[in-house]
């Protein structure tokens, strides 16, 4: 998916790397989880959250943050 679209400056972490990668999350700032439709990101900020960590998941996800306008870079490449 990161490869189709991402939101510019977002912090790339696959969801398996999580529990992982828990300690690169900056609680200082806003955690918004995203994926392509928004279902796989809503898991990944309930596991935050459990994990004491403030988070939210974009609803509809990329793609639909794409369709409403929001900007979106991408490394997609024919």
């Amino acid at each position: 998916e990161r490869s189709q679209a991402y939101i510019p400056d977002s912090v790339h972490i696959p969801m398996n790397s999580i529990p992982m990668r828990l300690n690169e999350l900056d609680r200082e700032r806003d955690i918004v989880v995203y994926c392509a439709h928004g279902n796989r990101s809503y898991s990944v900020a309930a596991y935050l959250l459990r994990n004491g960590i403030e988070a939210g998941s974009l609803a509809g996800g990329i793609t639909d943050w794409w369709i409403r306008g929001g900007e979106t870079e991408s490394n997609f490449r024919r």
